[in-house]
């Protein structure tokens, strides 16, 4: 089986969608998406939009057509960003003073931003019944912050659309997402890229899109900024569990060659990621600079993907 795992990144994700583009064009196409927090928004949209093209083709479809049918989902998704994530202002905007201190006097502090565009995005463009019927199998992480625990949804999973919100709402920054009695959350809190999640469920090979470089030294964050300073948090904490995750990959791996794991089976494991960190700010992002973090990742992907057949 073949598993793209999406990693988060909020507004890095522009760098992810590139490179996904990237792959698919180079003929590597997933059985499996795995997404947290922005990778859950980019591989709802493969899914959805793969569940949509390859469906409505003739049963006598020919390799050129499958072929074409990818093309055309990697050019989606990369025309879903620039269309949609040109501003701040086309996602959400920024709770005023006089409201933020009204919810904390009132005990119902609810994220310094609100993303109501965001939701209308994902509403608009990510159908359910395109997921249900995807020939990827689509699966999406959110922490219930209740009890801590990692929350999985699928294609199949009723509400499905409000569990990709809940996986993109960053602590403290965006509003929690409540699915009957579960207050839901960021699933990078827990497991930013779901490796083991595709390794357990059987995947051979792997190709993991990381928004956060290797080592994360060298970014530009003002402390005093509460927004940049939650982000920072976040993206340390972020590249300690991939640094965990990626080096449990290769104990698998290397666990399978010595005989002692016949549970799985050798993994190929391609990462593509960032070479340093990527400089962009939710609030004051341009459609310039989602441009060129698309042509970062597609540029990121050329280097580590070689062109293959499916």
């Amino acid at each position: 089986m073949r598993a793209l795992v999406l990693g988060g990144g909020s507004i890095k994700g522009a760098f992810q969608a590139g490179a996904i583009a990237e792959v698919l064009r180079r003929g590597w196409w997933p059985d499996a998406v795995y997404g947290v927090s922005v990778g859950a928004l980019n591989g709802a949209y493969v899914a959805s939009r793969t569940g949509d093209s390859l469906l409505s083709q003739d049963t006598n479809a020919t390799e050129d057509d499958v072929q074409s049918t990818w093309q055309s989902v990697a050019d989606d998704l990369e025309s879903f960003w620039r269309r949609n994530v040109t501003s701040f202002a086309a996602l959400g905007k920024r709770r005023s003073l006089l409201s933020l201190i009204w919810h904390i006097a009132w005990s119902r502090f609810d994220g310094l931003l609100k993303m109501d565009g965001l939701n209308d995005l994902v509403a608009r463009e990510i159908s359910p019944s395109s997921l249900r019927v995807s020939p990827i199998k689509f699966t999406a992480f959110s922490v219930n912050i209740a009890d801590g625990q990692l929350v999985r949804a699928t294609g199949d999973s009723p509400d499905v659309c409000r569990y990709i919100l809940a996986s993109t709402r960053i602590p403290v920054v965006m509003p929690i997402e409540r699915i009957g009695n579960q207050p839901l959350l960021d699933g990078g809190i827990r497991d930013v890229a779901p490796l083991r999640h595709a390794i357990n469920a059987g995947a051979e090979d792997i190709v993991a899109i990381l928004c956060h470089p290797r080592d994360v030294s060298g970014a530009c964050v003002r402390d005093t900024n509460l927004l940049q300073l939650v982000s920072r948090l976040m993206e340390i904490i972020v590249n300690e569990i991939l640094t965990n995750d990626i080096a449990h990959a290769l104990r698998v791996n290397d666990a399978v060659v010595e005989g002692s794991d016949t549970k799985h089976t050798e993994l190929t494991v391609t990462e593509i990621r960032p070479y340093k960190p990527l400089d962009i700010d939710l609030e004051k992002f341009s459609s310039t600079q989602i441009s060129c973090l698309l042509e970062q990742g597609a540029a990121a992907a050329r280097k580590e993907m070689p062109k293959q057949h499916a």
